[in-house]
């Protein structure tokens, strides 16, 4: 399943693995009818992960399972997801959104879609999967990146007022196991 209907591998394509085009948010399933989710690289674009995972949950079977692995997270090193622009570390930090978008012009290169990502931090989504009492985690594994914090140091003053936890700033990718226990 996904929001677009192309770009899928061929080989699952004639292997006869049947595809759905929706969004997360409104799923076209009877109620519980997976025993098994998974979502790879997704949530941190969803505009809206908490309706996502109630929507996932209510077409989960009970005692069904579901694995998330997604990242980078918005705040951490690449966040923005715009490695193919501008390939500094916490840019979304550092500069305007302005200020990269005119880097994109000058040099040609395709302007930052900053609706790409929905900007939650690991804080976020921690409290998302806490507020679920029908979820018995099982899971949640905090990938992080320190190979950058000599940015964090240098400029103090592009990220203090960005974020409350300092591991936001570290928190690249997450993967988490849960098990649904109740409706």
């Amino acid at each position: 399943m996904d929001v677009r209907d192309t770009g899928f591998d061929p080989r699952a394509v004639s292997g006869g693995v049947q595809f759905f085009q929706m969004d997360v948010s409104s799923l076209k399933f009877e109620d519980e009818k997976f025993d098994f989710i998974f979502s790879y690289d997704t949530f941190e674009h969803f505009s809206h992960p908490d309706s996502a995972l109630s929507e996932i949950l209510r077409v989960m079977k009970i005692d069904g399972y579901c694995y998330l692995e997604f990242g980078p997270l918005y705040q951490s090193a690449f966040g923005l997801h715009a490695y193919r622009q501008i390939y500094v570390p916490y840019s979304q930090f550092l500069f305007s959104k302005d200020t990269m978008n005119a880097f994109c012009l000058k040099n040609g290169i395709e302007l930052i879609d900053f609706q790409h990502c929905n900007g939650w931090t690991l804080s976020q989504f921690k409290k998302l999967i806490e507020l679920h009492s029908s979820i018995e985690l099982l899971r949640f594994e905090v990938q992080h990146n320190y190979s950058h914090l000599d940015l964090v140091v240098a400029y103090p003053s592009c990220f203090k007022s960005k974020t409350d936890d300092f591991e936001n700033l570290t928190a690249a990718s997450l993967k988490i196991l849960f098990k649904k226990t109740t409706l």
